[in-house]
C-alpha cells in the first residue's frame, strides 16, 4: 500500500492523471 500511495502522490504532484494511471498499470 505504501508503494501505491507514493506513486499516487507523485502522480498528483505534477498534475498528470494520465501518467498516474500509466504508472499504476506498470505495477
Amino acid at each position: 500500500m505504501t508503494k501505491l500511495g507514493r506513486l499516487y502522490g507523485l502522480g498528483i504532484g505534477p498534475g498528470d492523471p494520465e501518467l498516474l494511471t500509466l504508472k499504476a498499470h506498470r505495477i
